[in-house]
């Protein structure tokens, strides 16, 4: 029988996902933290969108992906 994945185990996967993505400290991210904050420059959260798809083998809507503006949001992605 396989465990149900919890809330915080999504939100402590896509922080460590982002935390190595943009080379900071997992420490330093919460589920309020922005993408754009975390960005080098404005095309970073574009690249963000399609490696996160990428890893977690998701597909997301343009509709998603323009609301994708913080960790939470694709904390709640990963609950669905």
């Amino acid at each position: 029988m396989s465990k149900k994945t919890t809330a915080r185990q999504y939100q402590d996967q896509v922080k460590q996902f982002a935390a190595r993505y943009f080379d900071v400290p997992a420490k330093a991210i919460s589920t309020r933290t922005k993408i754009a904050d975390l960005a080098r420059d404005p095309l970073e959260p574009i690249a963000f969108n399609l490696d996160f798809e990428e890893k977690f083998k998701l597909a997301f809507t343009e509709e998603q992906a323009n609301k994708m503006n913080r960790i939470r949001d694709y904390v709640a992605i990963l609950k669905k």
